[in-house]
């Protein structure tokens, strides 16, 4: 399956991680650039969520890679959620890693988000 990793950019390291492990399992994996590549972009965000855009065209599903940011767990931000509906608008399969925010938890699993609760080998 081909599939983007989403989320916060504080975690790129752990992205690139998720990466090689889902690759072991035959996954092709696209994740998003760093910020530091958007440098010279006068609309930093708009360029990053164009070239989301073309990341999901080209994938099966999305991965949100929500981990524990600001004392909240499970974080998904406003672009994730963003790039989650816009997902979801392609009929694309998306897997929430870890536990499903309860702010969000109502509607992610309204559009059939999968929660793998942290188990990437349940993604299938």
């Amino acid at each position: 399956m081909i599939i983007t990793i989403i989320g916060s950019m504080v975690f790129y390291s752990k992205y690139k991680e998720l990466k090689k492990e889902l690759e072991k399992q035959n996954h092709e994996v696209i994740i998003p650039l760093p910020d530091k590549e958007y440098d010279k972009e006068k609309n930093i965000k708009l360029k990053a969520m164009l070239d989301f855009n073309k990341n999901l065209e080209k994938s099966e599903a999305i991965l949100v890679g929500n981990y524990d940011k600001n004392k909240k767990e499970g974080y998904i931000g406003v672009n994730a959620l963003m790039e989650i509906g816009m997902a979801f608008n392609r009929n694309k399969k998306i897997f929430i890693l870890n536990k499903i925010p309860e702010n969000f938890r109502e509607e992610l699993n309204a559009i059939g988000c999968i929660e793998l609760k942290g188990e990437i080998k349940n993604l299938n």
